[in-house]
């Protein structure tokens, strides 16, 4: 928990630099660890805590904007991943912590507009998979 704690630290620190270089205003935030996030087995610590740490990433982030899928009725993880997705890929700065497929698929999105190049904090890069199969 601390090692999570300290990358927050570093995701605070990074977007006040932006925030002071390129006037970056809002902020938006999603996260793997609400009750609407993933259920992958690596976030779970995480998601035990995640009243603790969502209000430490508020405080951290000035009160950023969240998507709330309540609000227009939705429920289904994937829809609500799509979503963020959607709306972090279209943001001016990406900043990733963590790392895996959601993280993945959001970088390719943002950085496929205008040579974007996200930020990663405290990443975890996933080796390459080997795409071809033997077929018996």
């Amino acid at each position: 928990m601390t090692y999570l704690l300290d990358c927050f630290r570093q995701l605070s620190s990074r977007i006040q630099n932006a925030k002071q270089t390129t006037g970056l205003e809002k902020i938006f935030l999603a996260t793997d660890f609400s009750s609407f996030g993933s259920k992958s087995l690596t976030v779970r610590p995480a998601q035990e805590k995640s009243e603790m740490l969502l209000k430490y990433l508020e405080k951290l982030l000035e009160r950023p904007h969240v998507f709330d899928p309540r609000t227009v009725k939705l429920s289904d993880r994937g829809s609500i991943a799509i979503v963020e997705m959607n709306i972090l890929s279209a943001g001016k700065k990406l900043f990733l912590v963590g790392g895996g497929n959601f993280e993945d698929w959001i970088r390719d999105q943002f950085e496929k507009v205008d040579d974007n190049v996200a930020e990663k904090i405290c990443y975890w890069e996933r080796p390459e998979r080997n795409t071809l199969r033997a077929v018996y």
